[in-house]
């Protein structure tokens, strides 16, 4: 199903979606509004402290019959826990998706929720009155933030260090010839010192046998 986001070029962008959640659409709209334009890494920690009873989902609509939280001083809010553990679970999935791309704790640029299906169906008290069961679908986009790193995927990765464990013979053939040139040439003093000596002692002895 398409994403109600219009995507830019030459930005990178991460996205996951979910169907025919179980879940209210009316609470899972609130939810979407608390986290839209978070990191990921506060829309986790601002979700895991509504799930703590610390902070409180805004309701800016469908707040008919709600109490006003201090949370949010004084405003009208509830805590969703249903549809904050699904909230969780897609945002901990397109940061997945993201990492599979190359970035992480991206920008949550679009998320959304709307009713999916509509299945009727009869209360269960003994009445004829029609109880309909409505399920909710979830999108999520994030963007890379600016001025972060892309990493590289893990195949390149592997590319990069099978061609360096290429290149390791190589550079030790070269650092063991270079040891040897200095070798060679330190040895190269120390024997014409030596052969000095030597020349020395046979010319003395020539002179020693023209005498006689």
């Amino acid at each position: 199903m398409p994403y109600a986001f219009k995507f830019k070029e030459g930005k990178t962008y991460a996205k996951a979606q979910m169907h025919d959640v179980n879940v209210s659409y009316k609470d899972m709209i609130q939810v979407c509004g608390a986290i839209r334009y978070k990191t990921v890494e506060k829309a986790l920690e601002h979700l895991d402290n509504v799930l703590e009873g610390t902070e409180a989902i805004l309701y800016k609509k469908f707040n008919k019959g709600l109490g006003h939280r201090s949370q949010l001083g004084g405003r009208k809010g509830g805590f969703p826990v249903k549809a904050v553990e699904k909230a969780i679970e897609i945002v901990e999935n397109v940061a997945a998706n993201a990492r599979k791309a190359g970035f992480e704790n991206g920008k949550i640029v679009h998320v959304c929720a709307n009713r999916q299906s509509v299945i009727p169906r009869m209360s269960p008290k003994g009445r004829q009155i029609r109880q309909s069961y409505q399920t909710a679908r979830i999108e999520i986009v994030i963007e890379q933030v600016g001025g972060q790193g892309a990493k590289k995927p893990q195949a390149t990765q592997a590319a990069g260090a099978a061609q360096a464990g290429e290149k390791k013979p190589e550079a030790l053939k070269a650092a063991k010839a270079e040891k040897k040139a200095e070798g060679a040439q330190a040895v190269a003093p120390k024997a014409k010192e030596a052969i000095k000596p030597s020349q020395a002692a046979a010319g003395k002895e020539q002179a020693a046998a023209r005498k006689e």
